[in-house]
This record gives C-alpha cells, sequence and structure tokens, in this order.
C-alpha cells in the first residue's frame, strides 16, 4: 500500500467522521428544541394552574367579577388589589407573547392565552390597569395588545353566571 492510498483512506475516514458528528449534532439541535417547548408549555399550564388557584379564593372571585362588571364601585384597597392582579396576568401574557415568538409555544396555546388577556383588559377596570402599566411592556408585545385592544369594543362583560348557565344548558341539550 503506497502513501496516496493511505491518505485516502484516511481522508474519507475523516469525513465519515465529520458526517457522524452533524448527524449527532442534528439530533441534539432536535432534541433541545423539543426541550424548549416542553419547558414552555410546562410554564403556561403551571401559569394557568396558579390564575385558577387564585381564583378559588372567596375574594380574589369577587374582586375579579367586580372588576370585570363593576369597577365604579370599587374601593381604594379593591382598585390596587384588581390592579395588581391585572399586572400579574400581564406580566404572564407578556412571557407567553415572548415564548411564542421564539417558536417555543403553538398557535392554540398562545391564541388562548391572548384570548383571556383580551376579556380581561376589555373592561373597564382591566383597561385602566393596562394603562397604568403599558410603559412597563416590550415594544412588540405592547403593539401587539394595543392593535387587538383597538377592534375591541367598550362593553360590559356577561356575567359569568348567565355565561355559565347558558354553557351547562347547551350541555344539557347534547
Amino acid at each position: 500500500m503506497n502513501w496516496d492510498a493511505i491518505g485516502a483512506i484516511g481522508q474519507m475516514l475523516g469525513s465519515i467522521a465529520v458526517f457522524i458528528t452533524l448527524v449527532y449534532l442534528a439530533l441534539q439541535v432536535r432534541q433541545n428544541t423539543l426541550a424548549h417547548r416542553v419547558t414552555a408549555h410546562m410554564g403556561r399550564y403551571a401559569f394557568a394552574r396558579e390564575q385558577t388557584g387564585m381564583m378559588i379564593n372567596p375574594e380574589t372571585a369577587a374582586l375579579t367579577l367586580k372588576g370585570l362588571s363593576d369597577s365604579d364601585t370599587f374601593t381604594e384597597i379593591e382598585a390596587w388589589q384588581y390592579n395588581n392582579l391585572v399586572q400579574a396576568f400581564i406580566l404572564g401574557s407578556e412571557q407567553m407573547f415572548w415564548l411564542h415568538d421564539q417558536g417555543s409555544l403553538d398557535e392554540h396555546a398562545f391564541n388562548t392565552q391572548m384570548m383571556v388577556l383580551l376579556q380581561i383588559l376589555g373592561s373597564g377596570a382591566g383597561r385602566a390597569s393596562w394603562e397604568l402599566g403599558r410603559s412597563n411592556w416590550a415594544p412588540a408585545f405592547r403593539g401587539f395588545v394595543e392593535q387587538k385592544l383597538s377592534t375591541l369594543p367598550r362593553a360590559a362583560a356577561t356575567p359569568f353566571l348567565e355565561v355559565w348557565k347558558a354553557a351547562r344548558a347547551a350541555a344539557d341539550q347534547r
């Protein structure tokens, strides 16, 4: 065997090693992307559980329902509490917006989160909270929300009990 043949074999082995390395790296990137998406979904579900868990508290639930329909009768403390509840929800929604923008949160999860946010911000108290904190939010998120808000009618929310009874009646008819 001459040196040219040995060199060609070495070059071929090197090419095979590079190819195997590239395949390995592609698999690692794919697994990493999946891990990021799983983490994003886990974060979304943790946020939703936290928000839902807060609504089990009768005082928080009453404050939230009042904020959606009758905030004109808020006391100073209720206005403060409601604003902080909404600011926390906006913060979580901004995180979901960023995760979606990065490709880590799917369209359905993103749309569901934004739908709930817009329901909250559709109330007078929700809009007031948005106005109070709007400068805190990232420009892309702020622009997205404000564009959506510009298309929403300003109307009082239907009382939840009415919505729940209608849903129950529809379920009973199935």
